[in-house]
């Protein structure tokens, strides 16, 4: 991976084998990528490289990230659940993400188009920032099998994982004996 913003720019995001190459998705789109640069910069926000990518932030807090496929490019915002997406720009990455959060581009021309509603977007993702503001954690209930019995009664025989367990480093735990054996 990369980790000098300009070589995002140049050579791509060194995640795959059309680094560096004329295949690169960063090519393809880099004229829209560049707008989309533009205006994070405009808006006073600090970039830097994370993940491979172009991240802006705002007082230690990651905002916006850029990001470029095949088919298309995207700005995506961290925390959108406080965004409201008053334009209707922001979409869903996939399936399983919670809330709308990506703005996607078919055409750098599209990025010149939406710059106010991007401008907005940036403005309304800084001000979270700025103001120390957090999404909603999703509840965590646990929805077990009737086999297992009621949770609350069974806690104490939840035990932590071992501190070698890969996902203890999340916090999870690995060994449970809730449900009868």
């Amino acid at each position: 991976m990369i980790t000098l913003i300009e070589d995002y720019f140049t050579q791509g995001c060194g995640r795959c084998a059309r680094h560096a190459t004329p295949d690169c998705s960063t090519r393809r789109w880099a004229s829209g990528l560049a707008e989309l640069r533009r205006i994070c910069l405009a808006a006073g926000l600090t970039e830097t490289v994370k993940w491979g990518h172009p991240c802006y932030t705002l007082a230690s807090r990651n905002i916006a990230i850029l990001g470029a496929l095949r088919e298309s490019f995207r700005i995506g915002f961290f925390d959108a659940a406080l965004l409201g997406n008053d334009h209707g720009l922001l979409v869903r990455q996939g399936p399983n993400t919670r809330h709308p959060d990506t703005i996607r581009f078919t055409d750098p021309a599209q990025v010149a188009d939406l710059e106010p509603a991007l401008c907005a977007t940036l403005t309304e993702a800084m001000a979270n920032a700025a103001a120390g503001l957090k999404p909603p954690k999703p509840p965590t209930d646990l929805d077990l099998p009737e086999i297992c019995g009621s949770y609350p009664q069974n806690t104490a025989r939840i035990r932590p994982a071992p501190s070698t367990s890969a996902f203890n480093r999340w916090g999870w735990t690995s060994e449970i004996t809730v449900c009868p054996g």
